[in-house]
């Protein structure tokens, strides 16, 4: 996440933490979308409210990072269930994704991307649940964990075209057409919370959409 004083990870939350300002550029980490970003300030900044050093603040993200890495398998295993998975084809499994070690190595990381991965897994966990029975409500439960994964790191919008081609597959093999009413909901929900920012860096440094810092 490198150190204080280069435009981190580190430095971003520093700066949501005491400086209480989005980045005033889009260099290196800066380019990124501030919602992991601005949790982790919470943290931090509660942690200065405890007396507790910078240094020891910051190593509090870990009980944030470690939760999201938890909960991602909690959905993980959800969705093996849905689809059906049943006795040691579940153990195994779970096991094997629990036990993977990049979800040890995030859940110790202070960067985004645990977070992306746990809102992306939650959003394909309730758009089997959409898929399976359709309803204003799951899709607006999608729209709010696609947005706020877009929020926290851009490359989530990459589940819209999942989103976008489920939805498609499930009208056209159906024939359910006022499904499309539903389009509106997710969309009105997840387009300002996940491009928001991105609008806001192309304005301020014409940094363009889908942008990844060299």
């Amino acid at each position: 996440v490198e150190s204080l004083g280069r435009s981190g990870h580190l430095q971003y939350i520093y700066n949501l933490a005491f400086g209480n300002n989005l980045p005033d550029t889009n260099v290196w980490q800066f380019s990124h979308p501030p919602l992991h970003h601005f949790i982790a300030a919470l943290v931090v900044k509660l942690g200065s409210l405890f007396k507790f050093s910078f240094e020891r603040s910051a190593e509090c993200v870990q009980y944030l990072t470690v939760f999201y890495s938890f909960v991602t398998s909690v959905w993980f295993y959800k969705i093996l269930r849905f689809i059906g998975i049943r006795g040691r084809a579940l153990l195994f499994s779970v096991m094997l994704f629990c036990f993977h070690p990049s979800f040890t190595i995030l859940a110790g990381s202070i960067n985004n991307d645990i977070l992306t991965i746990m809102l992306c897994t939650g959003a394909i966990y309730y758009l089997l649940k959409w898929y399976q029975k359709p309803s204003f409500v799951y899709a607006a439960v999608l729209g709010v964990l696609t947005g706020l994964a877009m929020m926290t790191k851009f490359s989530a919008s990459l589940t819209v075209a999942v989103i976008g081609i489920t939805v498609l597959v499930k009208i056209i093999k159906e024939q359910q057409f006022k499904l499309f009413w539903q389009v509106p909901i997710f969309l009105v929900i997840c387009l300002p919370l996940g491009l928001w920012y991105q609008i806001r860096n192309m304005q301020l440094f014409e940094q363009p959409l889908g942008y990844v810092a060299p």
